[in-house]
């Protein structure tokens, strides 16, 4: 498993899709940004401030379209060019090949998280300052990150869990982009379509991402999302791993 992890790790510090995608994150930022200087895009994000830009930035998802381009072109490459056939014929086991592709995209995928948050919060502190309003606490602070780092995680296994089902870059690209983009809007027909007696968009990482964007979540909201986190990340990688098992791999 040591062995596989440092050759995947290699493969990050290499690749020039990795540092693509972590530049995109940072112009991403400062497109966003720029757009809460028009005066009705800052009466929709509240208070134009560094903190009040990093969490209403953050809620609208818009860096995991990055994140999915990253991690379906880091995974589905190793099935085209057989490098993972080769893992495997030397000895490597299924699951240690599947983690080992899952934890280093997920670093990557903290990474690029990292720096849009932080372009983000710079950007903005520059522009208006950091907290006029002295909201920010060193512990609210820490409790976003460290929650929204763990629902990253979770799209993560997603994204490998879709890379995996699909090997080629098109079909998981496709369908990494559909799922971040449409999957709210569904969840949210099937939400009407039950006459809004089960609200399903709270079962989704989207809801969790979106409410845990925030220095003071309920402490429900926390539990929920935890939870949330950690089913879809087992889940996917559950799965992932069960069809990489019953597949061939060419």
């Amino acid at each position: 498993m040591l062995n596989i992890l440092k050759s995947d790790f290699y493969k990050l510090g290499k690749s020039k899709t990795f540092l693509i995608c972590t530049l995109l994150s940072v112009g991403m930022s400062l497109l966003l940004v720029a757009t809460m200087t028009n005066p009705e895009a800052a009466d929709m994000f509240g208070e134009q401030s560094g903190i009040g830009a990093l969490t209403g930035l953050l809620a609208m998802n818009a860096h995991l379209q990055v994140i999915a381009a990253f991690v379906t072109v880091f995974v589905t490459l190793e099935f085209r060019l057989g490098t993972i056939k080769n893992t495997i014929s030397r000895g490597a086991g299924r699951v240690q090949v599947i983690l080992s592709k899952f934890l280093v995209s997920s670093v990557a995928s903290i990474i690029i998280l990292l720096a849009f948050m932080l372009t983000i919060m710079l950007s903005g502190t520059i522009l208006w300052g950091f907290d006029p309003s002295g909201i920010v606490t060193i512990s609210g602070l820490i409790r976003m990150l460290t929650l929204q780092i763990l629902i990253t995680i979770a799209y993560t296994a997603l994204f490998t869990f879709i890379s995996i089902a699909f090997r080629n870059l098109a079909g998981a690209l496709v369908t990494s982009f559909v799922y971040v983009a449409i999957f709210p809007f569904i969840l949210g027909g099937l939400t009407h379509l039950f006459g809004g007696g089960i609200d399903f968009s709270r079962f989704s990482l989207e809801w969790a991402m979106a409410n845990l964007a925030t220095l003071s979540p309920a402490p429900g909201d926390i539990l929920r999302g935890v939870i949330i986190a950690l089913i879809w990340m087992a889940v996917a990688l559950e799965i992932g791993m069960g069809i990489f098992y019953k597949r061939d791999v060419k």
